[in-house]
């Protein structure tokens, strides 16, 4: 059993961290290897390295297993998932939700949530206000979403749309009976989901 499968086998990340993402995504299938990444991002030790790693693993899936990685909408929302975890790589976070929802048909009102919630990125936001204003919109002709309400509240004051503005803050006040937190894992792999419900 070679050095890779051992480290994987006795959830010795740290030791695992120190291969090549080339050599590890050539000893496991694809399935194991989002397994693997999945593990890696929500380690018991909320180690960060660890973490970043499963983010890096995930791209190199993608390039490896292209087919795979492009026939489900999920492994790209997944990715986002990662980088919001951590709360960084904005732009990756940006590109994979969106990539997402190009693919999904049609996309669920959390997946257009989550890619709508990238305007709240720090620095300069990696998707527009109008683009974060359609996404939003259509996320909650879909559901009821409080994260959503909020944010098109916060544009339109931004823009000084003060009667949109009001609006948004009265369906925003109206949604806190609904449900305030995205649940992300539903837009994961089910075979994930499988596996975070077992845990």
């Amino acid at each position: 059993m070679n050095s890779i499968v051992l480290a994987i086998k006795a959830k010795a990340w740290e030791k695992l961290i120190q291969f090549s993402l080339s050599e590890i995504v050539q000893t496991v299938s694809f399935k194991e290897g989002v397994i693997l990444a999945h593990d890696l991002l929500y380690n018991k030790n909320m180690d960060d390295e660890i973490s970043e790693f499963a983010i890096d693993l995930l791209q190199e899936l993608q390039l490896h297993y292209p087919g795979e990685w492009g026939a489900s909408w999920k492994y790209d929302a997944l990715l986002g998932n990662a980088c919001n975890f951590l709360c960084r790589r904005y732009e990756l976070k940006y590109k994979a939700y969106k990539r997402a929802v190009q693919k999904a048909d049609p996309p669920p009102a959390n997946l257009l949530a989550l890619l709508a919630s990238c305007y709240n990125s720090p620095g300069i936001p990696p998707i527009t206000s109008e683009e974060t204003e359609r996404y939003a919109l259509m996320a909650v002709e879909k559901k009821e979403i409080f994260s959503v309400a909020a944010l098109l509240r916060d544009i339109y004051e931004e823009r000084g749309e003060e009667e949109k503005a009001c609006y948004w803050n009265s369906i925003y006040q109206k949604f806190e009976e609904a449900e305030k937190v995205i649940k992300i894992h539903e837009l994961e792999p089910e075979f994930l989901q499988d596996k975070m419900q077992q845990k």
